[in-house]
């Protein structure tokens, strides 16, 4: 196969088409479906689409026409445009962070008020016979003048008000269990430090599990870099390389109509890091690589060699399946960063390094960030504020500090070059 048909480019051109007919060629990706696969929001300065590729989202979706649907009875603007393979909801762009992002600097009594509003909002949302189905604090917007407003309606059902209420507050109704119900967005809210205490209780309900696929054809004919995938998350689910005990990978990852999930989208990450970042010819380092994505992506965009590095050994061998299943070759290692043992003049020769969200969890993060100062190019990601974080690049040589994105959590992944 050429590099130019592979799977992975095929679709970036595809979606690169849709969007630009909807929004023009300046539209951000700002969110990946976490249930349907091939299902995307992007937006540009007024505008937003919820993007649908209709050959793999597959009979659980339903397509996009009840959530049209949903909108026109809530009497909010939208235009469901159907094309040959894709389809699109086109709505005006609503202006407001997500609770999510907010969440970190509300005082627990604004808190209470905006599940408050929350509470009032799907009371109206109910009334119009609509269950929203997916309460999660990305899925709320609070807005400049103070409201809220519920968005994301992909997963939506349409009923008699009595059961759509029933659906949305405790998760019962219409199209089965849905554990992102009010409740689960009260705790989430309440007490937002505390991620592993909603994780329990929600485990109550779902206990985690390894992953299992419903293949949405049969299992007899399902691609081989399917499966390798489908191996790999199931490594990286059980490992203690994201989150022990809880049966999450660290990404988010659709491939070919098939979703594998995780805690946070890899597409959302990649599309902004692709953008900002030229691969083209150089060799890359990733530090703390996970499952190696961004090695094994790199590699399909040009660069002409890739390592990654992890201390798992088990999250490394998921990176090894990623990589035969992508049909690249990253050299993957298992390396301690925070090891006594002289590291740095094995990795050094790179063009390029990333260290994304590790540098926070070394007991001597300054080695690090030396090792990074000796390099000409840097991805990076912190968890202070960016202020703090671009002053650490700087202090070890690089002049040129951009953002490349706010992550979902209000983390900076930022692009240093000298």
């Amino acid at each position: 196969m050429s590099v130019s048909a592979h799977p992975v480019l095929r679709r970036e051109r595809e979606w690169a088409e849709a969007v630009r007919a909807l929004l023009g060629p300046d539209a951000d990706l700002v969110a990946v479906s976490r249930w349907i696969p091939d299902s995307r929001a992007y937006a540009n300065d007024d505008r937003i689409a919820i993007v649908r590729f209709r050959d793999t989202a597959g009979a659980a979706s339903g397509g996009l026409e009840t959530a049209a649907e949903a909108l026109d009875r809530l009497h909010r603007p939208v235009d469901h445009v159907v094309e040959e393979s894709w389809e699109a909801l086109l709505m005006p762009r609503v202006e407001g962070n997500s609770l999510e992002f907010a969440l970190t600097q509300l005082p627990t009594r604004e808190r209470l008020r905006v599940l408050g509003r929350v509470r009032r909002e799907l009371a109206h949302i109910h009334a119009q016979g609509v269950a929203h189905r997916d309460l999660r604090p990305d899925n709320v917007l609070l807005r400049p003048d103070g409201e809220v407003e519920i968005v994301d309606f992909d997963r939506a059902l349409i009923g008699e008000p009595r059961r759509t209420a029933l659906a949305d507050w405790v998760g019962i109704g219409p199209g089965g269990f849905s554990e992102n119900a009010f409740w689960s967005l009260a705790l989430f809210t309440l007490v937002p430090r505390s991620r592993s205490l909603g994780r329990r209780v929600r485990g109550l309900v779902r206990k985690p599990r390894s992953y299992v696929h419903e293949w949405a054809e049969p299992a007899s004919v399902v691609p081989d870099d399917v499966r390798l995938l489908a191996r790999a998350w199931s490594i990286a689910q059980l490992s203690g390389a994201n989150a022990p005990g809880q049966g999450l990978a660290y990404y988010a990852f659709t491939y070919r109509g098939h979703h594998l999930p995780g805690e946070r989208p890899w597409d959302l990450r990649w599309e902004a890091i692709r953008r900002a970042v030229d691969f083209e010819g150089k060799a890359l380092l990733e530090l703390g690589c996970n499952m190696g994505l961004l090695s094994c992506y790199a590699l399909l965009h040009g660069a002409r060699s890739a390592v990654g590095i992890d201390r798992d050994s088990e999250i490394v061998e998921a990176a090894r399946l990623v990589a035969q299943a992508l049909g690249v070759q990253p050299e993957l290692r298992q390396v301690d960063l925070s090891a006594a043992v002289e590291w740095e003049a094995d990795l050094r020769g790179a063009d390029i390094v990333t260290a994304l969200s590790i540098v926070h969890w070394l007991p001597d993060p300054d080695r690090v960030l030396r090792f990074l100062g000796k390099h000409q190019e840097v991805i990076y990601e912190g968890h202070d504020p960016l202020d703090v974080e671009k002053k650490r690049l700087e202090s070890v040589g690089f002049r040129k500090v951009e953002v490349v994105l706010e992550s979902e959590r209000g983390r900076f992944v930022l692009h240093g070059r000298r």
